[in-house]
Order: structure tokens, then sequence, then C-alpha cells
């Protein structure tokens, strides 16, 4: 707090003129304008002073230019009276554009980390690499094919240098790194396909000017923690504004009553929907998080654990044999109502009882059939893979006291669909069939879990 009032006590002191050129002032609130309409917010103490010092020096190189075309009566010209007309007009176009992104949505901390989690190639999985470019100047469509083709039959960088020599064609390399969310996705799958080999990319239609990529390495280097929520908001913050900058031009344009003359007579403005995709990206990243998709996302994972204890109920008999020591964790497993009814004979209450009393069971002549265990040990395979992608896709979108809530209604349900099918005329199936039933729960519990996985 003290800290605060210095702040702005050396604020309050400071004088209001910053710089005077030629006797003309240039005002510190000139200054604090453009800084806060040009730097990113929160900057360090130092940095900001830094960015203030080059602003006023680029305010004061601009007052220096404009006394000295005052001085040669540039300002009287007819070109002046049409610039500033144009610069009066994009002005407060400007301004107006401004106010539309103020009013538009705001980009959350929730739709930083969503847009993280959804493009891992900007975050995660982020790669340093060390390029070497090499530039081509004077070639023609004869060499460029002739150097795709030894790049596919693996030829190096230096025997394409060769190459494009021999045909006269002018080269200049560099070394120089680069992040790899910095460059285009689909040059990036190429030119990191291994074995790393040289990417020929032509520039223009007449093919005389192209540039030969190759890379020496790739290190990872994710961007992760408070630097990728930060990067993550200032790349959100920047296509919110643009769409919805676009949105609200597009909005106000149509709106106008415009007629065209001349030979311009009968053009058409371009319609909203030529930047339809890019707005409708932005908003996507921008959606929060509704409650219908954590219902979703909560139903799945709910699903995975009631599937995962559904199938621990029918997995004791999976094993041959049972134990005879008395009181063990196998045993009481044993006695759980959907074990008997699946695999052998229903433990009653008084037999569960007595497992928990520390009693022995002994259920050697009820072993399950092979399919019976296949069943099981899918259910387990499925159930536990289930959970875990459940669990990694519901961490971020739903409360730590929700993901326990919903976890704990998945066991109880799990354990109730048990005791369901033991107390139900289910019971009286044949003992080769009763996997039936428990397979129709679980491929409709599969069902839901990857709906969620879908959905999330």
């Amino acid at each position: 707090m003290a800290e605060q009032e210095k702040a702005q006590e050396a604020v309050a002191a400071a004088p209001p003129v910053v710089a005077v050129v030629n006797g003309i002032e240039i005002t510190r609130k000139e200054l604090d304008y453009l800084y806060a309409r040009t730097s990113p917010p929160n900057l360090p103490t130092e940095m900001a002073l830094a960015r203030k010092r080059a602003i006023l020096t680029e305010l004061v190189s601009s007052e220096a230019l404009a006394q000295k075309a005052i001085e040669a009566e540039l300002d009287k010209t007819p070109e002046f009276a049409m610039e500033m007309a144009i610069a009066k007009r994009s002005a407060l176009a400007e301004k107006v554009e401004r106010q539309i992104v103020r009013k538009g949505p705001q980009v959350t901390p929730q739709n930083a980390l969503d847009y993280i989690n959804t493009n891992p190639g900007m975050f995660a999985e982020r790669q340093l690499l060390t390029l070497e470019r090499m530039d081509l100047m004077k070639t023609d469509e004869e060499l460029l094919d002739k150097l795709d083709k030894a790049s596919d039959d693996g030829a190096s960088l230096q025997r394409l240098e060769k190459l494009a020599q021999e045909s006269r064609a002018d080269t200049r390399r560099q070394v120089f790194n680069s992040y790899s969310d910095r460059m285009e996705p689909q040059l990036l799958k190429v030119m990191l396909t291994k074995p790393y080999k040289p990417v020929i990319i032509k520039f223009n239609d007449d093919k005389t000017r192209s540039s030969v990529f190759y890379v020496h390495s790739a290190v990872p280097a994710p961007l992760t923690g408070q630097q990728a929520l930060q990067a993550s908001g200032l790349a959100l913050m920047s296509k919110q504004a643009q769409a919805t900058r676009q949105q609200g031009r597009q909005a106000i344009v149509g709106a106008a009553k415009v007629s065209f003359y001349g030979e311009f007579a009968g053009t058409e403005l371009p319609s909203a929907a030529a930047d339809g995709e890019d707005l409708k990206m932005a908003q996507l990243f921008v959606k929060p998080f509704s409650f219908q998709r954590k219902l979703a996302v909560a139903s799945g994972l709910a699903a995975a654990a009631t599937l995962l204890v559904l199938t621990l109920l029918t997995a004791s008999r999976y094993w041959k044999g049972s134990s005879n020591q008395p009181g063990t964790l196998r045993q009481t497993l044993q006695a759980m109502p959907l074990i008997g009814r699946l695999f052998g004979k229903p433990a009653t209450a008084d037999e569960l009882a007595k497992v928990l009393a520390a009693s022995s069971v002994s259920q050697r002549d009820e072993q399950a059939s092979w399919y019976g265990k296949l069943l099981v040990l899918a259910g387990l395979t499925g159930g536990s893979a289930l959970m875990l992608i459940q669990l990694s896709g519901a961490w971020h979108r739903l409360q730590p006291w929700q993901i326990a809530v919903v976890l704990a209604a998945g066991l109880f349900a799990g354990a109730l669909v048990s005791v369901i099918y033991v107390r139900s005329r289910l019971r009286d199936i044949k003992r080769e069939r009763r996997w039936i039933p428990v397979s129709v729960v679980s491929i409709l519990l599969l069902s839901v879990s990857a709906a969620g996985i879908a959905i999330n």
C-alpha cells in the first residue's frame, strides 16, 4: 500500500511537460496517451520507462520535422488539406473500432487455459529450431524441379547449393534460430519429417525466386506456467479484438446507405461472410464452457467410474481358485453381489458378514468361463483407460469439488447397479449367459463416456 502511494505521489509531482522542441512543448499527457495505446499492460517499471523514452524520442523527431514542414509552408498545399481530411476520417474510424472492441467479449483465464490445451503445438509441444536458409536468385522452373528431385533423393544442402551454382543461380546462406510456433504448420510438418531433408519453397509465380530450408536441430522448448497463460491471453485478445472489430465494421457499413457512381456503379461491398470463419474460430476460443458441456463431461466421468467399479465387482473370479486365508480383501470381493451372480453361486448376506468377520470362503468349484474372463479383462482395461482420459479432460473443465462429487456418484452407481442385478429376475439366467446383461450395461456406460470425451 505504501509503495502504491509513493508511485501516485511521484506521478503527481512529475512535471506536466516532458520535452520542449524549439519552444514547442510536448506534454506528459500526450506521452501517457500514446504509451497507453501502444504498450502491453503491467510492464515492469524499468521496461515501462524504456518504452516511454522511445515514444518520447519519436515525438521529438516528429515535432522537429513538423516544424520544418511549417517553415517550408508545406501545410498550405492542397495535398496537405486532403491528407488531413483522410487522417481525420481514419482517426475517427479507429476510435469507433476501439469502442466496439471494448464492448466485445472479454478473454477470461479459463479461455486462455482452453487455448493452451487446444493448441499444444504453440505451448506444450513447442520446439526451438536451428535452421539454415539458402536464398536462390535468378532461378527457373527447370532448376527448381531438379532441386526438388535431388531433395527427395536425400541430397544435402551443400549438394543443392552446388547444383544451383552449376546452373548459375545466385545463392545466399544463413543460419538462425526460430520457435516452431512462429512457422506455418504445413511447412513445419514437412521440415520436421525425419530424416531431415532440405525443403524448397517457391515464392513467386514466375519461379525466379525461392529459398531452401534445412533443420539442423529441433530441441523441446515448451511454454508452460504463467508465461504460457500470458502468451495465450495476448493471442486470444488479439484474435477476439480482430473478430469483434470486423463484425462491428460489417454491421455499421451494412446499415449505411451507399451509392457508387461512374465506372464504380454496381460495386458491391464485401459481406461479413468473407471473414466469418475467422470470427467463428475466435468466438470458439473465447466461448465460456457452458453448463451443458460441463454436464456432459461430468456424465462421461461418472460413467467411466461406474463401469470400472462394476467390472471390479466381477473380477475376483478372473483368477482361478480362492484363498483360504481368512479375512483377505480377495475374499471380500468374492462375496460381492455381482461376483456370485456372474461367475457362480451368489454370496448371501450371512456369507458376506462371515467374510468381513475373517471367516473363510472357498469357491474353487465355481470358475468363470473363458469369455467371462475376457469380458472382465476388457472391462478393467477399458474402464481404467476411460477414467484416465476423462480425468485429464475434466481437470481443467470442472472444479476439484465437482470432480470429487462426480467420482463419488460413479462409485455409488457402480455398486448400486451390482445390487440391482443380484436382486432382479436376472439372477435366474443360466450361469453361462449371465455375462449378457453385464455386457449390455457396459456398452451403455461406454457410449455415455465416449460421448463425454467427444464433447470435451
